[in-house]
């Protein structure tokens, strides 16, 4: 698995619908996110569902683990004028929102489709 860690996440589409969950019979709507690395010929790829309701902190993680890869960087998103990542007291950010704090859905509600790192491009879909 070393290698993956090399590659580039590429795109990611997201296919938002909602499914019944099997506790209780309760309807949660998932993100089918189809996750390519760049620059791979053939293409490395992994498809992941993550419920709409996940923070973006939670979505990196879930990248992390689909790709094998150990969190070594840090990290943002990108989305339109804003970013989210991880906020430092100690070098205080006003353009930089906390990703723990802002869910998936939010950016969906805003009509956002891609979401952008210095190494992915995020398509949603």
């Amino acid at each position: 698995m070393a290698g993956l860690a090399l590659g580039r996440t590429h795109a990611m589409e997201l296919d938002s619908r909602s499914h019944a969950s099997q506790h209780g019979g309760m309807s949660e709507t998932i993100a089918r996110l189809h996750i390519a690395l760049a620059d791979t010929d053939p293409s490395i790829w992994r498809r992941v569902d993550v419920p709409v309701d996940a923070n973006l902190k939670m979505l990196h993680d879930v990248i992390q683990g689909a790709m094998g890869w150990l969190d070594y960087h840090l990290w943002e998103f990108e989305a339109g004028d804003r970013r989210y990542g991880v906020t430092d007291p100690d070098w205080p950010d006003d353009r930089l929102f906390a990703a723990k704090n802002t869910r998936l859905k939010a950016l969906l509600d805003r009509d956002v489709r891609q979401l952008d790192t210095s190494k992915n491009r995020l398509i949603l879909a």
